[in-house]
């Protein structure tokens, strides 16, 4: 088998063990959505974590946060030019002593990132008691990125912590490299290592022949494989 062709089989091959055809959810803008009645403010924050508190009797993680979700959506400013985000959900179990939820991102070498999402005081009395869904997309992240997720409540209790470990979506994937940059360009600098490759250890400039049809090296467009 022809040595590019092989390599360029066993990246397809590659792409479909990590869910190359999973094609993410898009938004339109970033946003945080509360539960109708519930009102909520949002604001970023990338200071330390306050001193926590003693938890309010009755106040624990079990009791607090439900069903908490993390995914990844994708922000299209145009064509082949599309941001990543991260997407965190939970319910929570509204009381009056709990005033909003605040969730921090950290990585590897960079700043640890949280939103501080308040309740307004007349809407936060009105559902006390009642379980909330707080939803946020505010987070801006990259592919391949392994990530600590930390949601607590504001203000922020002893003890009363959600944390996960989340890592986004590969460039294998290919909505990723058809519509992220950093994708788009690593794909086309593998192209183009397998074609110089093939180049080296052939050492002729014969066509190539691709899917049925012939394309000298100069003219193999980067469409016809993609």
């Amino acid at each position: 088998m022809i040595p590019w062709l092989a390599l360029l089989m066993s990246y397809c091959c590659l792409n479909g063990a990590t869910g190359e055809g999973t094609q993410l959810e898009r938004i339109e803008r970033c946003q945080t959505r509360c539960s109708q009645g519930l009102i909520c403010k949002t604001r970023t924050d990338y200071w330390f974590a306050p001193v926590c508190q003693d938890p309010t009797k009755g106040l624990n993680s079990t009791t607090v946060f439900h069903n908490v979700g993390i995914s990844t959506v994708m922000r299209c400013e145009e064509k082949q030019k599309c941001m990543l985000h991260l997407r965190i959900q939970t319910v929570v179990q509204l009381t009056d002593s709990i005033h909003g939820v605040s969730i921090c991102t950290n990585s590897a070498g960079m700043m640890t990132n949280c939103h501080i999402i308040n309740f307004t005081k007349a809407s936060r009395r009105l559902m006390s008691g009642l379980p909330v869904t707080v939803d946020n997309d505010f987070t801006e992240v990259s592919p391949n990125q392994q990530l600590q997720v930390i949601v607590k409540t504001v203000p922020s209790y002893c003890g009363i912590t959600w944390a996960s470990k989340y890592h986004t979506p590969e460039c294998f994937n290919k909505d990723l490299r058809k519509n992220v940059p950093e994708c788009i360009s690593k794909y086309i600098y593998f192209i183009y290592f397998i074609l110089i490759f093939s180049l080296s250890l052939q050492n002729r400039t014969e066509h190539f022949k691709f899917a049925g049809s012939t394309y000298p090296p100069s003219v193999l467009h980067l469409s016809e494989i993609w």
